[in-house]
């Protein structure tokens, strides 16, 4: 949207559209949410009266890009319409509107709010885990160093700025080649994927599966949700290292921008067949109505990974911290090529509800101490 929310300051600093927001998502969250509707009309109302104001606010924001850009177009010539200088999700919705009216606001409002709501804490969970599992896959994590040595120059590991301002100049160019970037990036996605999803069958259509004792099974009516995690840890898809972290599998084929999915060739460890199903990775779900922001959260993923992998080193605080022999070393399992962990971790199904992790950080020069991260799963 071209707007700072200030999220990262002091409360009483940030955007009243965050507040509102926040405010908002708790309202999913806790035991009243199990309650129906009918039962709660004071959460109802009070549901409605946040999200009036968050339409409201956004609405005047898109109200406001508009008349920028007119008057960009104005002063500028035609070349400067559609605010094509800008690359935002706002500014590229407005391009080619000559005339912005109720309709086109509300459309463009629910498409903004579908990107606050989706984007909330998605790509934090996607880092979070992409952390932990490089922090104890020594494999991946020196070959994930090696390729941005490779692309960003090995003199620029601890400078940040010296990377960012090169995506500044060549990113479109520099983030194509980061290649086992993008396989870690899809192996994170297949092990822990950040969200689910549903389908409704409609009445009277007749949709039947095969059932487990060999009986078809209809579902008219009825909502299916789609597990994620069951799908894209088949064994008979990902075989022997279904569980196991290993971007390698993906080189060759590590889009995960919309186009992906085409049918991918493995080694001799992958599943039956070495291909992998469309349809067995899917985090951001499929057809038409899949992830609108997916493009968007590849890129984040890929510039944050850029900017941090080098120059930090990451170790586990708490559930899921590596279990070290005596001398305070991490031991490394042959059969996962991993290191072992003192207890197993995983996502809790929480909706867009902060979930305070522990992963300390620290600096491959020198201590930084850095806040917690957080996510909700």
């Amino acid at each position: 949207m071209d707007l700072d929310f200030r999220a990262q300051d002091v409360e009483e600093r940030q955007s009243e559209v965050l507040k509102l927001f926040r405010a908002l998502g708790a309202t999913y969250d806790g035991f009243s949410n199990r309650l129906p509707l009918w039962m709660q009309p004071r959460l109802v109302r009070k549901r409605a009266r946040l999200a009036g104001s968050i339409d409201k606010l956004l609405s005047a924001q898109i109200r406001d890009k508009f008349d920028e850009i007119r008057r960009e177009a104005a002063a500028n010539g035609a070349a400067a319409a559609g605010g094509k200088k800008s690359r935002s999700v706002l500014s590229l919705s407005l391009q080619g509107v000559d005339r912005l009216d109720a309709r086109y606001v509300s459309q463009t409002c629910d498409q903004l709010k579908t990107f606050l709501f989706a984007g909330h804490d998605t790509t934090s969970i996607l880092l979070q885990w992409a952390f932990y599992e490089l922090s104890r896959t020594p494999r991946a994590l020196a070959a994930l160093r090696a390729e941005l040595d490779d692309v960003f120059g090995a003199d620029t590991g601890d400078d940040a700025d010296a990377v960012a301002g090169l995506l500044r100049r060549r990113g479109d160019e520099l983030l194509q080649r980061l290649s086992y970037t993008s396989a870690v990036i899809k192996e994170t996605l297949r092990l822990h994927p950040p969200a689910g999803s549903a389908r409704l069958i409609p009445a009277g259509t007749g949709f039947v599966v095969p059932g487990p004792l060999g009986r078809d099974v209809c579902l008219d009516g009825l909502v299916l949700y789609l597990c994620q995690s069951m799908i894209q840890r088949d064994p008979a898809v990902y075989g022997e290292t279904a569980d196991i972290f290993a971007p390698e599998r993906w080189l060759g084929d590590a889009d995960t921008s919309m186009s992906t999915n085409s049918g991918l060739e493995l080694n001799e460890k992958a599943g039956a067949g070495g291909k992998i199903p469309p349809s067995a990775w899917r985090p951001f779900e499929r057809g038409p109505r899949n992830c609108i922001g997916q493009e968007l959260a590849n890129i984040e993923a890929r510039v944050i990974l850029a900017l941090t992998v080098r120059r930090y080193d990451f170790i586990k605080a708490g559930k899921g911290e590596l279990d070290l022999d005596a001398a305070g070393r991490p031991q490394l399992l042959e059969a996962t090529d991993q290191y072992k962990t003192k207890s197993p971790l995983y996502n809790v199904s929480r909706a867009t509800r902060p979930v305070e992790t522990r992963l300390l950080t620290s600096c491959r020069r020198s201590t930084l101490p850095l806040s917690p991260l957080t996510g909700a799963s």
